[in-house]
């Protein structure tokens, strides 16, 4: 598998960005996500386009269907650079 971007989740929509990013990524479509996350792939796509808000619970359901985690980091800290420096700001 490629090496994983990092994106600065300043927004709604760098979220939505890096779950799309993380489902295709993974070979997945919108479809295998939503049964493996227990929600509509209605709400796969909607979540995904950035235009609605997602609850907590719904980002960490997706989030374990795609096999990835939900990480908190100070912006004061320097993060550190990915494997291949594939970073998206």
């Amino acid at each position: 598998m490629d090496a994983i971007p990092y994106y600065g989740m300043r927004s709604p929509q760098r979220i939505s960005r890096a779950l799309r990013d993380a489902r295709q990524r993974r070979g997945m479509a919108q479809a295998d996500v939503a049964i493996a996350a227990g929600i509509s792939r209605e709400a796969v796509a909607r979540l995904e386009s950035g235009k609605q808000g997602m609850r907590a619970e719904t980002l960490v359901s997706v989030l374990r269907a795609l096999e990835m985690e939900l990480v908190f980091w100070p912006r004061s800290m320097p993060i550190p650079e990915p494997p291949h420096g594939d970073r998206h700001g």
